[in-house]
């Protein structure tokens, strides 16, 4: 059966998480488990503060014999932080009507870039007649955006055909090929539709590679893509959009791969240490480190495909301050462009081929 978190009912399952991270204290409670610092809520007991997600998931474990991993279910104000405030505890950064239901909205979501670049994929290669509402490429574009997001029940009018041939009727706006003859389009747009304009207008076979990607990440087993998991506080949607962030991140999390990798590097090298600042992990936190330490994965994310094998030459050892620091801006780092901000020389090899 599978996992849920809404499951979880017992408030001394919860205190007995507690304990036990009081008694591992935090790093190790953490890293045994596969959690991460909880960013926006901590529930609170006693005076202290503990990482809402991990205690939850934990919990689970205690009262149902299992924990529950980091990808099997999500933090945030709409998942454990109301398990955990309707059993009794505080959570720090959650309103108290957090627990409420949440009224269906009637207002569809604005496009993401995702659903921008499949719009505007569809766009280009229709550019001098763009399909209308009837047209089963609009209709099959509009069932794939439905397919991709969480919110498309919440509306019978999400990104249905008559909305997908409008956004195509946006981007005309854009055309200089359109414009060039007095023609205006429809101008009512988000900020978004100019920058993926801006980005992919004039790169197709990129744009074509993209949407392959995402289309086929979409339409795979979500349990070996990731793309539906919740977004983390600290890593920025790179330029490829967020379906393809969500699979280069699951990838990432892969706790064989990245077992492999950390026991052939240490065989190679005797240690495990940062890519980025050269850090000795092993220094810093002893017999703590194979579990702090993260591999990251270095293959363009575009280039990405669900079921293709990564290998040793597209993966580095990373501290979470580095890590954090290549995923902070939607044009992520590459471990070159890290070492040279950090005043660093070339990168190293990490494991031969």
């Amino acid at each position: 059966m599978a996992k849920n978190i809404n499951d979880l009912t017992s408030r001394d399952a919860v205190k007995a998480a507690i304990a036990e991270c009081d008694e591992l204290g935090r790093e190790q409670f953490l890293a045994k488990y596969g959690y991460r610092y909880a960013r926006t809520y901590a529930l609170m007991y006693k005076g202290r503060e503990y990482d809402s997600k991990a205690i939850a998931g934990v919990a689970y474990g205690k009262q149902f014999g299992a924990a529950m991993r980091p990808r099997e279910h999500s933090g945030g104000v709409n998942y454990c932080v109301p398990v955990l405030q309707k059993l009794g505890f505080k959570v720090r950064g959650a309103l108290a009507t957090d627990t409420a239901p949440k009224a269906k909205s009637t207002k569809n979501p604005i496009w993401n870039r995702d659903e921008l670049m499949l719009a505007l994929h569809l766009y280009l290669h229709n550019r001098k007649s763009p399909p209308g509402k009837t047209s089963a490429k609009v209709i099959e574009l509009s069932e794939l955006l439905g397919r991709m997001s969480k919110h498309s029940k919440t509306t019978d009018t999400y990104r249905n055909p008559t909305g997908v041939s409008m956004k195509l009727m946006n981007f005309r706006s854009l055309d200089p090929l359109y414009t060039s003859a007095g023609k205006v389009g429809l101008s009512k747009r988000n900020k978004d539709e100019l920058v993926v304009w801006k980005l992919y207008a004039d790169k197709l076979d990129y744009l074509d590679s993209l949407v392959a990607q995402i289309t086929a990440a979409v339409d795979h087993d979500v349990g070996e893509t990731g793309i539906h998991e919740d977004d983390e506080v600290e890593i920025e949607d790179c330029e490829e959009g967020r379906v393809l962030t969500r699979m280069h991140r699951f990838r990432e999390r892969n706790r064989k791969l990245a077992a492999d990798f950390k026991k052939k590097y240490r065989k190679l090298h005797g240690k495990l240490d940062c890519a980025g600042c050269d850090d000795d992990f092993a220094d810093k936190y002893g017999s703590l480190a194979d579990s702090l330490v993260d591999v990251h994965h270095t293959k363009p994310i575009h280039t990405l495909k669900p079921g293709d094998k990564t290998s040793a030459k597209d993966l580095v050892l990373l501290c979470a301050s580095c890590h954090r620091a290549v995923h902070a801006q939607k044009y992520w780092l590459s471990i070159a462009e890290l070492r040279q901000k950090l005043g660093k020389s070339a990168p190293r090899e990490q494991l031969p081929n």
